[in-house]
């Protein structure tokens, strides 16, 4: 099944010495180079169960954070409001956009057809939405697939 798959490819992630973030965070610092966030992760809002609270208990309301959420229906979850960074993808951005209507499908419950790729702020939040390189689908329009570099700087 998927789920063994999953489950297999998680034991050798961990084997290679990969730190999964499901539904955990890890602080990440250098002093050298005035590094001092947080990265969290969650679990898929559809496959899996996201603990957003959980994982954010213990992290202190000074430090950055930047959450990682397969996702972007994260955005719904009351304690997104502590998040600075979200990076998402699930949507393809839209995988077929048609001129002057937008994505045939979002992907989504709780975004507008304008933010199933690329950036927005949602309140305080900035968010990031890849259109990835997979499809639902094999076929895309006017969504080509998108691998993002994305350089965070100090506000």
């Amino acid at each position: 099944t998927n789920n063994k798959a999953t489950k297999i490819t998680e034991l050798r992630l961990k084997a290679a010495g990969f730190h999964l973030l499901h539904n955990r965070s890890v602080r990440l610092t250098d002093p050298r180079r005035s590094l001092d966030f947080v990265l969290a992760g969650v679990e898929d809002v559809t496959e899996a169960e996201p603990r957003l609270a959980e994982t954010l208990a213990e992290i202190c309301d000074e430090t950055p954070l930047l959450l990682l959420s397969h996702n972007p229906d994260i955005l719904s979850c009351p304690e997104i409001e502590r998040v600075d960074v979200v990076l998402a993808g699930h949507t393809h951005g839209g995988q077929i956009v048609v001129p002057f209507w937008g994505p045939a499908h979002t992907q989504s419950w709780h975004l507008k057809r304008s933010q199933v790729a690329g950036y927005f702020r949602r309140g305080r939040t900035h968010v990031y939405i890849t259109r990835g390189v997979g499809e639902g689908i094999p076929f895309r329009l006017n969504a080509p697939p998108q691998i993002a570099l994305i350089t965070l700087l100090p506000e």
